[in-house]
C-alpha cells in the first residue's frame, strides 16, 4: 500500500485559455504532456458512495526541473480528479491498495502483449457455485462502460462494452461467458475474493 491525498478537481481543459489558467496548488497538468508511469492503478475512495471504490492511473510529468506523479480519476461528469503521494501524517492522506484486474485477454493467441489467453479448465467442479455468487457480485457491483464493443476470443461473440468494478477487482461483463461457456477457471485471488463477498454480503441481509 501507498499514501496518497486528494490534489482537486479540474474539467478537461479544451482551450488555450483554460490551459493556461487552470492549476492546482499552483500547477497546471495541461501544460505537459503526460507519461504513464509503469506502476498498477491504485484504487481510491469514492466521494458519493463510501461502499464503492474507483481505480485511478497514475502519471508523470516534468514541472520546472521535477518529476511530478500523480494519478487521476475520471469521474462520469466529464471532470478529472488528481491525486498525489502523500505522508502518514498530511490533511486528508489515506492509505491506497492496488487495482486487480481479471479477464482481459489479449488481442490474439499469438500477438505480443503482457496480457494473458483464455484456457479452458475442464475438470472444476466448483464451477456452477462459482457461477451462481458470480452473479450476486455483479448484481451489486458498479458498472464501468467503456466506448466499444469486446468479443470473445474464443468463438467470436459480442462480449459487451462494460465491466463490472467491486472493491479491488474489474473485470469485463464478457467474463462470465468464458468461464461458464468455454470451461476458463478464474484465478484462486479472484475466485476467493468472490466466494468470501458472497458470504459477507449474505450475513449482512440476514
Amino acid at each position: 500500500m501507498s499514501t496518497w491525498r486528494l490534489l482537486g478537481d479540474l474539467p478537461k481543459a479544451r482551450t488555450r485559455e483554460e490551459i493556461r489558467t487552470q492549476s492546482l496548488d499552483g500547477w497546471s497538468p495541461w501544460q505537459h504532456p503526460w507519461k504513464r508511469c509503469q506502476e498498477p492503478e491504485i484504487v481510491v475512495p469514492d466521494s458519493e458512495d463510501s461502499k464503492r471504490f474507483r481505480h485511478a492511473t497514475t502519471y508523470c510529468v516534468e514541472h520546472e526541473g521535477k518529476v511530478i506523479k500523480f494519478a487521476v480519476d475520471h469521474q462520469e461528469c466529464g471532470a478529472l480528479r488528481f491525486f498525489v503521494p502523500a505522508t502518514s501524517t498530511e490533511e486528508g492522506a489515506f492509505e491506497t491498495r492496488i487495482a486487480r484486474y481479471e479477464g482481459f485477454w489479449r488481442s490474439s493467441l499469438h500477438v505480443d502483449e503482457n496480457l494473458p489467453w483464455p484456457h479452458p479448465e475442464a475438470k472444476w467442479p466448483q464451477r456452477a457455485a462459482f457461477l451462481e455468487v458470480l452473479d450476486r457480485a455483479e448484481a451489486e457491483a458498479q458498472r464501468v462502460s467503456y466506448r466499444g464493443f469486446s468479443h470473445c476470443r474464443v468463438c467470436g461473440s459480442r462480449n459487451g462494452s462494460q465491466s463490472f468494478r467491486l472493491d479491488v477487482w474489474e473485470w469485463p461483463q464478457g467474463f462470465r461467458h468464458y468461464v461458464g461457456d468455454h470451461e476458463v477457471r478464474p484465478s484462486p485471488e479472484l475466485e476467493l475474493f468472490v466466494r468470501e463477498w458472497a458470504q459477507r454480503s449474505a450475513r449482512l441481509t440476514v
